[in-house]
């Protein structure tokens, strides 16, 4: 798949092309057997009242209206309880859901610039100028701030997001194929 984005060779391309395909084909039967999976043992667990059983009650209510809802998307997407379900729970969680975030990033950003050792040093200058590139004073301060701060989110931070994906999308498409070749027994508590 690298090789396909640096080099231009037709067969490479096709060869890309089908690979992404398969990938999406594999990932989508993943979802669906891990959704029947998930059904299967949320039932069991219901009849058995297991644990906290009621709560899959509740994952089971609130999987179906997913469900629902996307299957009949482009139908209900007009409709006014659809409207009043969005403008009224939807938004309404948003700017709460921030907020709560504003805790745990304050947290994590604390115990993160904690200045041990050079790296946690470049981490803490990084974090600095990208907090001056967003804040509107750090332009007043010096109008290279704003330079800077995009600069470190649009290079080095891009090229580690993109590793981030590149690995991702490989243990993605390895655990969809070892789940639909029986070799994937983890989710059975076993080796």
């Amino acid at each position: 798949m690298l090789f396909e984005y640096y080099v231009i060779v037709k067969p490479i391309g096709d060869f890309a092309v089908h690979v992404r395909n398969w990938a999406v084909i594999l990932a989508t039967f993943a979802l669906g057997v891990g959704a029947i999976n998930l059904m299967v043992v949320w039932v069991r667990d219901i009849k058995g009242r297991k644990g906290r059983w009621y709560l899959n009650i509740w994952g089971m209510i609130m999987f179906l209206a997913m469900l629902v809802t996307g299957l009949l998307g482009p139908v209900i997407a007009t409709h006014p309880s659809f409207t009043w379900i969005y403008n009224n729970v939807n938004l309404a969680l948003d700017p709460t859901m921030y907020s709560l975030n504003a805790f745990f990033i304050v947290s994590a950003a604390y115990r993160a610039f904690r200045t041990r050792s050079k790296e946690a040093a470049v981490l803490l200058l990084a974090g600095c100028l990208v907090m001056l590139m967003n804040a509107p004073i750090g332009a007043v301060i010096w109008p290279g701030f704003p330079v800077v701060g995009t600069w470190i989110m649009n290079v080095p931070n891009t090229a580690g997001f993109r590793a981030i994906l590149i690995g991702a999308a490989i243990g993605l498409v390895a655990t969809g194929l070892r789940t639909l070749l029986g070799r994937e027994r983890g989710y059975l508590a076993g080796g």
